[in-house]
């Protein structure tokens, strides 16, 4: 903490807390404990609901408070004398942690998209994004966009083998070479820096259906360098034109996971096909022995017989796909290989259970909501036929594959303890269309039918499932469990009204019964409808750790939410800091401040203090020699009055060196160089190489990074321009210095506001 202390006086941009907030937060979070002081208020008050924790424990009636985004208080809220500024009243309803969809393609591209309302209606406050190896390595691109332009639920994303495959091989079936290979790995290892929570991979889809094991393990193992997840969607769960099967195609999952040394989990875990009817004991004996051995294998399901994928997948063989869809046609041309494609693409459907089986889910309306079948009659087409015309026009479409799976095998599974649920899902509003119902209802009918109807499971499991074993499988330490301290998803529900009304036959209906659901403490839907308020926000996989206390950004969140501030930042200016929310665009200035810097505050910092102003490389000699010098006999004075130049201060700087342009992208045009500050924060400087002057300065803790962009000024002084602080990439703030006159002498206790980019 006292290292951040002396950067936040001297970095320009501090986030800084009032005494009171965090007084007040530290009661919140013991106001449960024997002999805590009594939390006066909190913003949103749950009472009188049957609390499912999502430890799988029974339910138990208590009461919960939430102050900003987290839960302040759990137990009897009369006892403890808690008001609120709000209350919802849950007699009779049961409260759970937020959903977590550990599979899920609710990409929110789309405005419409962003609000996940698919999702929201069943209670998921979490996907996971990046699966079937498609996940991009962008991750800090993404979650900035999230940042940006809002989401309405938390997202957590994998970077992507196919991706990575494709990115180095495009759709080659060869093996790679070593520095193929390796390019591949970097791909993998810049979205694990950024972020995600792990790999995943489709080996079911081109191009990673290409790749041997090997290859997998290879890549995968860059995952376990940062304690990522192995995501797989399997080889061949049973489906696949002369495959591994089903039982190889698991083994082969486990075996990846245990010589990668990542922990596993099998997406939409289910074989596939009526020749592996009642067979999911197989994978299940596998899963538990692997689990025996110690290797962490869990999966997940939704609840529901049919798949849906791409008409290529289901209906074309992958060696006529190799090479791509122009390769395809090529390969049409030759009477023998045309002659054999269309006889792997019959033993294809007939393992599929033929072209009646295949249900179009396609964004094309003349498609849609009609078997293959039905589409071949209409067009006077044989099905293969048929298929070829709508690869032409279309280069491929989404089909469902109505009874691949047999619900006993799906109930088996629910039965496990490491079995999870997903939707594997898209996010796009409700519409004129079809689509698969797992998208609008895959936790709804799970809970229904599996729970309610069939009793098959009890209520505290299921739960479990979707919540608290996701979060601890990934390694998010502050969700999934509601527990003082916790962001605050939750779900609201009647458990006898909870309905999945999604079919294959009108997939695009909201599920009901969730009265509220509440995500980073916000209200996402109340009393059955969605509100406007998009309160998700992308997880970084490295920022969960088990916390012993608040976090500095624990507090600042809560202390935003107290203001009522849409965004919050402390300015700096001449030591002295005000603390400044922005709501609905307007300026606030909060008289107190956590630090007032003042003149003593500074004089006592002053021998561990000295200015170094780096404007050229030339001139840096120029200011050791000359203005160090200076600062060292009246070290006071000169320190105060002379803050008008750079703003650059170190601490105990004593080392200058050139590192040579550091291997990012987006600074390639620029020198770095190092502060060598001991034991304190080591500043990297970008100089332009061709000015010499700076252009970005770094500073970074091992936790925090704040990046500030400068630009050069009429008289030569390099001021700082734009700023963002992120938690390793993800944006905490971002905006603009204020213009302010650096010849002016020290004012103390005058705020310099922030341009905030929303």
């Amino acid at each position: 903490m006292k290292k951040w202390l002396k950067f936040l006086q001297l970095s320009l941009v501090v986030c800084l807390i009032v005494p009171q907030t965090l007084s007040a937060n530290t009661n919140e979070i013991s106001a449960s404990k024997p002999n805590a002081a009594p939390l006066t208020t909190v913003d949103t008050l749950i009472v009188g609901g049957k609390v499912l924790d999502g430890s799988g424990n029974p339910w138990a009636y208590q009461d919960i408070g939430i102050s900003g985004e987290r839960i302040a208080f759990i137990g009897d809220a009369d006892s403890h004398q808690v008001k609120a500024k709000r209350v919802i009243k849950a007699n009779g309803l049961y409260v759970t942690p937020g959903f977590i969809d550990m599979h899920s393609h609710a990409e929110p591209g789309h405005p419409e998209a962003r609000k996940m309302l698919p999702q929201l209606y069943q209670g998921v406050t979490t996907v996971v994004l990046g699966v079937d190896g498609q996940g991009n390595n962008d991750v800090a691109q993404q979650y900035a966009e999230y940042i940006a332009h809002g989401i309405g639920a938390n997202v957590a994303s994998y970077v992507g083998f196919n991706a990575a495959r494709q990115k180095v091989l495009g759709m080659s079936a060869d093996a790679p070479t070593p520095a193929q290979l390796k390019a591949m790995q970097q791909f993998i290892e810049r979205g694990m820096q950024e972020g995600a929570f792990g790999i995943s991979s489709g080996l079911f889809y081109r191009p990673a259906t290409y790749a041997s094991t090997e290859e997998v393990i290879s890549v995968a193992s860059i995952a376990r360098k940062y304690n990522g997840v192995y995501d797989t969607h399997d080889r061949d769960m049973g489906s696949v034109l002369d495959g591994i099967g089903y039982d190889a195609s698991v083994a082969e999952a486990i075996d990846i996971g245990e010589k990668s040394g990542n922990r596993v989990i099998f997406s939409h875990f289910t074989p596939q096909g009526r020749h592996n009817y009642g067979r999911a004991d197989i994978g299940v004996k596998l899963i538990n022995n692997a689990r025996l051995r110690g290797v962490d294998v869990v999966a997940a399901q939704h609840p529901y017989i049919a798949t849906r994928s791409s008409l290529l997948a289901y209906t074309l063989p992958d060696w006529a796909l190799a090479g791509g869809i122009e390769q395809l046609f090529n390969r049409l041309t030759e009477a023998k290989t045309n002659a054999r494609i269309r006889e792997d693409s019959k033993r294809m459907l007939n393992i599929r259970g033929g072209a009646g089986k295949l249900m179009f889910a396609d964004a094309n309306p003349e498609l849609n909501g009609k078997t293959l079948k039905e589409v071949a009659e209409i067009y006077n087409l044989s099905v293969f036929e048929t298929v070829i015309k709508i690869v032409r026009a279309q280069n491929d479409a989404s089909v469902m594959n109505i009874g691949l799976y047999d619900m006993n095998n799906i109930r088996l599974l629910a039965t496990q303890e490491w079995m999870m649920t997903s939707t594997d899902g898209g996010s796009e509003p409700a519409g004129d269309r079809q689509g698969h119902p797992r998208d609008f209802a895959a936790f709804t009918k799970k809970i229904r039918k599996f729970v309610v109807d069939e009793k098959l499971i009890s209520l505290p499991f299921a739960i479990r499932g979707m919540t608290s074993l996701p979060s601890q499988f990934l390694g998010i330490a502050d969700r999934g469990r509601l527990t003082v301290g916790h962001y605050a998803d939750i779900n609201i529900f009647n458990l006898a009204e909870l309905k999945d009304k999604a079919t294959y036959e009108n997939s695009q209906q909201y599920s009901e019964g969730l009265e509220y659901v509440l995500i980073n403490g916000q209200i996402a839907l109340e009393k059955g409808k969605a509100t406007t308020i998009l309160a998700g926000k992308p997880l970084i996989r490295h920022q969960h750790l088990a916390e012993q206390e608040p976090t500095e950004k624990h507090m600042l969140e809560m202390l935003r939410n107290a203001f009522g501030g849409k965004e919050l930042l402390t300015s700096i200016d001449r030591f002295s800091t005000t603390l400044t929310t922005i709501n609905s665009q307007q300026k606030v200035k909060v008289s107190r401040s956590y630090f007032d810097f003042s003149k003593k505050h500074v004089a006592q910092s002053l021998p561990e203090l000295e200015e170094l102003y780096l404007r050229t490389p030339e001139r840096s000699e120029q200011h050791k020699k000359g203005e160090i010098s200076a600062l060292k006999k009246n070290k006071q004075n000169q320190l105060l009055n002379n803050m008008d130049l750079n703003f650059l201060s170190f601490l105990r700087s004593d080392e200058l060196r050139l590192l040579g342009p550091l291997d990012i992208p987006e600074h390639g045009d620029q020198s770095w160089w190092i502060m060598n500050t001991g034991d304190l924060l080591s500043p990297a400087i970008g100089l332009d190489r061709d000015t010499g002057h700076i252009r970005k300065v770094l500073f970074d803790d091992g936790r925090y990074i704040l990046e500030s962009d400068y630009r050069p000024l009429e008289n030569g002084i390099q001021w700082p321009h734009k700023f963002r602080l992120m938690d390793k990439k993800e944006v905490v703030f971002k905006g603009e210095y204020s213009e302010m006159n650096i010849n002016a002498k020290p004012q103390f206790d005058t705020p310099s506001w922030f341009n905030i980019e929303k």
